[in-house]
């Protein structure tokens, strides 16, 4: 299962799409090794993340709750899938 950990853009070059290329670029490599999706965690607080995955094309597979987040909800972290099939 190909997972894309640890995605970051430097501040000064956000908004530029420069995480979407490296997303796209993930997704090509998985899609040349035979996977037909990929996935992500975000944390549930972190909305920009989200915005950004959903724009493209990822959509939340799972809400993640164990006890830790239970105690410190800003924990929660969601799990994005997007199929990259033909």
């Amino acid at each position: 299962m190909p997972y894309i950990a640890n995605l970051a853009v430097n501040e000064s070059y956000r908004r530029q799409g420069i995480a979407s290329q490296l997303l796209l670029k993930c997704e090509q490599i998985a899609k040349s090794n035979g996977f037909e999706r990929v996935y992500l965690h975000v944390l549930a607080e972190n909305k920009m993340a989200q915005k950004l995955y959903s724009h493209n094309g990822y959509t939340i597979e799972q809400v993640e709750t164990d006890l830790y987040s239970l105690f410190v909800p800003s924990k929660r972290r969601l799990l994005f899938v997007k199929s990259i099939q033909s």
